[in-house]
């Protein structure tokens, strides 16, 4: 029972909805159906800065958090599977305490280079949207 509850659990936190390139590039596409890419379909150099940022949103909202479940997962197992082995208590303790300060490294970053970027005003000069949370590239 308890393998089964354990396989249910990792499958349904380690794959929440992760559409592998699914709406990535901005652009390139043939919306219209007709075998060409119209001039309201090209890419141009705004929608590189568009595809870094949806590359970035997806590594921080489905990758990470997938990994940091998956790793806190196996720092608990490690410790429920000690069975008062020293060693192994002190790898399951070093392995969540690695994933909590890995989070809170990368996600602190996040917020911080964010909060500068918008207290200079970044948003404004290079056209950022939403408080810095997107970038619009207008189309011909």
């Amino acid at each position: 029972m308890k393998k089964i509850f354990t396989t249910i659990s990792l499958l349904v936190l380690l794959i929440p909805n992760l559409t592998f390139a699914a709406g990535l590039v901005p652009c390139g596409d043939d919306l219209n159906g007709n075998g060409k890419i119209d001039a309201n379909e090209a890419c141009t150099f705004c929608h590189f800065f568009v595809l870094l940022d949806n590359v970035i949103d997806f590594i921080l909202t489905k990758i990470i958090p997938s990994l940091a479940i998956l790793f806190l997962v196996i720092g608990g197992l490690v410790l429920l599977f000690a069975g008062g082995n020293p060693n192994l208590v002190s790898l399951g303790k070093k392995i969540i305490t690695s994933v909590v300060i890995g989070f809170a490294i990368v996600y602190g970053s996040w917020l911080i280079v964010f909060t500068i970027a918008d207290a200079m005003g970044v948003a404004s000069w290079v056209g950022i949207t939403s408080g810095g949370w997107s970038i619009n590239c207008p189309t011909p």
